[in-house]
Parts: structure tokens; C-alpha cells; sequence
């Protein structure tokens, strides 16, 4: 898992036909700092918003406690999966809205990153056979910054990486998604890499990367790997987000 810490990376989104966009799987986030002192009545709001308008479909939402990083004792709210065209449909009534500004806002500091991840349909691994009566609730991610004029080199990147990780049959969950909307280099959150846990000890596991990776490719390929993912990306760092069952409006 050390090695994977350094390595879980993104692709900028192709152009998408729009039958193509009709399949893809997308999620809206947004970052909430909570009004500490308000933080029950504002769990037991957006529990209720989210159960009574957000709960299936297109428009779930889910509720993440960031217990490690940059953002800790922030949450973030996640929509979908979804298209850009079900937002046109989203819950957006009188209802909706007063609940959400009368209900939810008042316990809310500040929202931030009102972002649109999109995953990269090929750059999916799912092992687990298990979401519905034990979904994995502990996701490492990891956020990254592309220099500019890289684009062209990381899709191969990202095919070694998977293949590699395939190859150790570690991974319970681990994708990779693009950020829709430009960020800028200040922001830097251009890429996201995601592995699913179930359990905080699976951080410590050893995948082996290096050892896999040349097996695939070579012996001395990783030197060469390690220089072309330091041209391409500037910056990384990890968040962990734990699943927030009870805000959430999972059914």
C-alpha cells in the first residue's frame, strides 16, 4: 500500500460523444465546515434533508466525515452517480430549496470546492463482491496536480499503474477520476486517486508495486517510471474519508 500511496493518479477527461456521456459515472461534491457548536443539529438536518430528497437513484447523497488531511473535521457531501443532464431533473422545488436554506445552511460555515468528479471508465478495479450488505466505508484518496503540457504522457501511466496493481490482487476498490471543472494551478486539485478499505489496517498492507511492476515490465522500468510521473504531476496529498451513515440518504 506505501508505494500505491505515491502512485494513484488521474486523466484528463477525453471529448465524449454524447451517447458516450450518457454511461459515464459521475459524482458532485461539495466541502462543508460545520458550525462546531451546532454540529447534532446540523447531523440530525441534513439526515433528514438527505433521506427525504436524496435518497436513490441519480440524486443519493452521501455524507463523508474527513478524518485525515488538510480538511480534517470537514464533510464532504456527494451526489450521484449522475450526469450533467440529471442535474436538470435534481431536486430542485420550493420544498427542496427552503429545507436546505432553512434547515441545513443556518449549521454550515462555509462551502467550499463545489466540484464534478468524473471516473475514468477504464482506470477501475473492483474486487469487492460485497456492497450491499458491507460496503467498504474508508477511502484513501489522493489528490493531484498535473504540470502543464503533460496531458499526453499520462494515460500510459496510468495503464502501468493499473496493470500493476491487477497483477497483485491488493485492491478491494481503486479508481481513478478527473476533476471536470478547471482548477488552476493554485488549487491544484486536477486528479483523484480513490482505494476503498474496510479496515484502517489495510494502509500498512504491502502491495509489492515495484516488485509487480517490473515483473510486467522490466527489469530497471520502474527508475524510468519514477521519472516520468515526477515530469508529469507537481504535487500530491492524501485525505481519508470515512462514511457518515447516519447524514447520509442511503435507504
Amino acid at each position: 500500500m506505501k508505494i500505491i500511496l505515491t502512485i494513484a493518479l488521474f486523466l484528463f477527461a477525453p471529448f465524449l460523444t454524447a451517447e458516450e456521456k450518457k454511461e459515464y459515472q459521475q459524482y458532485e461534491s461539495i466541502l462543508i465546515t460545520p458550525d462546531y457548536k451546532n454540529l447534532s443539529k446540523l447531523s440530525d438536518n441534513m439526515a433528514k434533508h438527505n433521506k427525504k430528497y436524496h435518497a436513490k437513484g441519480a440524486y443519493q447523497a452521501r455524507v463523508y466525515n474527513v478524518v485525515a488531511g488538510a480538511d480534517i473535521g470537514k464533510l464532504y457531501w456527494i451526489m450521484g452517480p449522475s450526469t450533467f443532464a440529471h442535474l436538470d431533473q435534481r431536486p430542485s422545488n420550493n420544498a427542496h430549496t427552503q429545507d436546505w436554506a432553512s434547515n441545513v445552511m443556518p449549521y454550515v460555515t462555509k462551502l467550499e470546492h463545489g466540484e464534478y468528479w468524473r471516473f475514468e471508465e477504464d482506470m477501475i478495479i473492483d474486487n469487492h463482491k460485497d456492497w450491499e450488505k458491507n460496503p467498504l466505508t474508508i477511502w484513501l484518496i489522493r489528490y493531484i496536480t498535473v504540470n502543464p503540457n503533460q496531458g499526453n504522457k499520462i494515460k500510459d501511466l496510468h495503464k502501468q499503474i493499473k496493470a500493476t496493481i491487477e497483477k497483485s490482487g491488493m485492491a478491494k476498490f481503486w479508481g481513478i477520476m478527473d476533476n471536470q471543472l478547471i482548477q488552476g494551478n493554485e488549487n491544484g486539485r486536477h486528479l483523484m486517486g480513490i482505494t476503498g478499505l474496510k479496515t484502517w489496517s489495510e494502509i500498512d498492507d504491502d502491495w509489492q508495486f515495484e516488485k509487480h511492476f517490473e515483473q510486467l515490465y522490466g527489469k530497471g522500468s520502474m527508475k524510468i517510471f519514477t521519472e516520468t510521473y515526477n515530469e508529469v504531476f507537481k504535487n500530491a496529498w492524501n485525505e481519508v474519508q470515512v462514511l457518515n451513515k447516519k447524514m447520509s440518504g442511503m435507504e
